[in-house]
């Protein structure tokens, strides 16, 4: 049954039934202060586009923190590229210096064979590795 037909069967405007519908998605002290006739249903209309207001804005950063998730695991997914030389011997130099060495090796190996993306590496070492430093004689 629609609002139109609900209000033609109860005698009341269709805007008198939506209002009504309105209170019942109002938190329970407001339902009570309508009940004891301390706000109108003018305070129900502003109550009731303020918490629509905050609805949507709760959805909108749901959905904007949702594109950043997205955006956070794509940069995270492997390559599948070969590392050149220069850049394994940049890494594991660059390694060595911070003394990171032996507790990232498995990060390096996956690295070297195209399973993990520099960002990855950079997050799992903690600082920021410049693969294409060419290396000092």
């Amino acid at each position: 049954m629609s609002f139109r037909e609900i209000a033609v069967r109860i005698d009341r405007s269709l805007s008198w039934v939506q209002g009504r519908l309105k209170i019942l998605e109002l938190d329970t002290e407001h339902q009570r202060l309508i009940d004891a006739k301390q706000i109108t249903m003018k305070d129900v209309n502003e109550l009731w586009q303020k918490q629509q207001s905050r609805t949507e804005k709760k959805l909108k950063d749901m959905k904007d923190q949702g594109k950043e998730n997205y955006q956070r695991q794509k940069a995270a997914r492997p390559t599948r590229r070969v590392r050149s030389n220069n850049e394994i011997r940049s890494l594991i130099r660059q390694m060595v210096e911070q003394g990171d060495f032996g507790t990232t090796g498995i990060v390096l190996l996956n690295w070297a064979i195209g399973q993990v993306n520099d960002a990855a590496v950079n997050e799992a070492l903690g600082y920021e590795v410049d693969f294409n430093k060419e290396e000092e004689d």
